[in-house]
C-alpha cells in the first residue's frame, strides 16, 4: 500500500501540528532525493489469503448491488437501446 500526497494531506487536515508534520515530510523527501538516492515509502501489511478473499467477496457484492441500482435508473449507456 502506497500513501499518496492527497491521502497524506487528507489525514492532516484540521490538525494543529499539520504545519510541522508537513515540514518534516518535506525534509524527509529532500533527504531521500538528495542524499539517499531514492524517494518513496511503503506500508507493508501482514494480510492473509482469507482476508483477501473476504475483501474481494465484499467488493463483488457491492458492485452487484450498485449495478442493480444503476440498471433501475434512467441512466443508460451511450448507444444503448431505449425501452
Amino acid at each position: 500500500m502506497v500513501i499518496t500526497d492527497s491521502q497524506f494531506n487528507g489525514v492532516l487536515a484540521g490538525n494543529r501540528i499539520s504545519h510541522w508534520l508537513k515540514l518534516i515530510r518535506q525534509v524527509v523527501t529532500w533527504y531521500e532525493s538528495k542524499l539517499a538516492g531514492s524517494v518513496g515509502r511503503y506500508v507493508m501489511l501482514d494480510i492473509s489469503a482469507q482476508q483477501i478473499y473476504w475483501q474481494l467477496l465484499g467488493l463483488l457484492a457491492d458492485r452487484i448491488a450498485r449495478g442493480g441500482r444503476v440498471g433501475r435508473t434512467r441512466l443508460r449507456p451511450v448507444g444503448g437501446a431505449c425501452r
